[in-house]
């Protein structure tokens, strides 16, 4: 328990990700509580799915199952920011964004330099050389100023099997 409330530290919180929504949208409590409540019920959600480990990972960190994930399952990364506007250049070069590939535009920010806290996405790594990819994104949009990112399940995945994905789907 102590290991997973610690790395739950390092992952965008509530208050990080409704700092992005739209200010189009009134800051009421009511609306910010129930914002904060189901954000941390999807991220706990995630959390019984899979974790950050440097265990058995290709490099790095990366993201192993908590249990096991059939083909076909969708888990949703809560903390994954969608951004509307291109963000700096210097965030694509780092491989803090990642872009919208289903053709409706957009980005999500996936880690922020200036807090250190990052989307559970971030820590995906590349399935490379002879690792084959066991997961995809996959973009559920919520009209044109949201969307969110899912991990979509393309091959079933043992407990602590990491998770592994293409960056750029061209590279297939």
């Amino acid at each position: 328990f102590f290991f997973r409330k610690r790395w739950l530290l390092f992952f965008f919180t509530a208050e990080d990700v409704a700092a992005n929504v739209s200010q189009k949208r009134k800051k009421d409590p009511p609306h910010k509580r129930t914002f904060i409540d189901l954000y941390n019920s999807k991220l706990a959600a995630l959390a019984s799915a899979a974790k950050p480990s440097n265990k058995n990972v290709v490099h790095g960190y990366g993201i192993v199952a908590e249990r096991a994930l059939r083909r076909g399952e969708e888990v949703l990364d809560p903390a994954a920011k969608f951004v509307s506007l291109p963000p700096k250049s210097s965030a694509i070069m780092a491989g803090n964004v990642i872009q919208c590939q289903d053709g409706g535009g957009g980005f999500f920010l996936l880690r922020d330099d200036t807090n250190g806290r990052a989307a559970p996405s971030f820590y995906l790594n590349e399935a490379r050389d002879t690792c084959q990819p066991n997961v995809e994104w996959l973009i559920d949009r919520r009209g044109r100023e949201s969307a969110c990112l899912y991990w979509h399940i393309i091959r079933d995945i043992a407990k602590s099997e990491e998770l592994l994905i293409v960056y750029d789907p061209d590279d297939r």
